[in-house]
């Protein structure tokens, strides 16, 4: 059972590796909070959970053949605090890539203005734009969480044809 979820680990890091359109979510204010989910190519119902108010998420696309998108409920959830809180988080390692781009937006959502909502990539539900850059700030009060649930997600991903082989 464990090497099968060492190989399951293995397999869901190494699959957003070679994809140029991939969403960073960072458990935090920004991008170097921990990463606490990798998404790329098509899933659906992918659920995350901050283990604070706070939960940043950025949108990074670098390929000339944009997916649909992605679109996603948000909530804010108050935490009754316990004696003892264990969390499980698994972080993992962003390679910084530089890039170009052309299309940046920003979204602020913010428990003071609303508990729950909606986010979606630009352009959802046609094709977002190439070489686009967007960050998604959800910020709670006190001891919120914010809870993010991916309802519509179709992001580019090259076939294996296109990888680069060793030789």
């Amino acid at each position: 059972m464990r090497d099968f979820l060492l190989c399951l680990f293995a397999f869901c890091t190494l699959s957003c590796l070679n994809s140029p359109d991939v969403i960073y979510v960072h458990d935090g204010r920004d991008k170097s909070s921990p990463v606490i989910g990798q998404l790329c190519n098509t899933n659906t119902f992918v659920e995350l959970v901050s283990t604070n108010n706070r939960l940043y998420m950025e949108f990074v696309s670098r390929s000339h053949f944009p997916g649909q998108g992605f679109k996603g409920r948000y909530s804010f959830e108050t935490i009754v605090p316990t004696q003892t809180t264990i969390v499980n988080s698994l972080v993992a390692q962003r390679r910084t890539l530089s890039m170009d781009a052309s299309v940046s937006c920003d979204y602020n959502f913010s428990s003071d203005m609303a508990k729950n909502g909606s986010f979606e990539s630009p352009n959802y539900p046609e094709s977002y734009p190439a070489n686009a850059a967007c960050n998604y700030q959800f910020t709670g009060s006190g001891r919120e969480r914010v809870q993010i649930i991916f309802t519509d997600f179709d992001l580019y991903q090259p076939s294996d044809e296109m990888l680069p082989t060793k030789e």
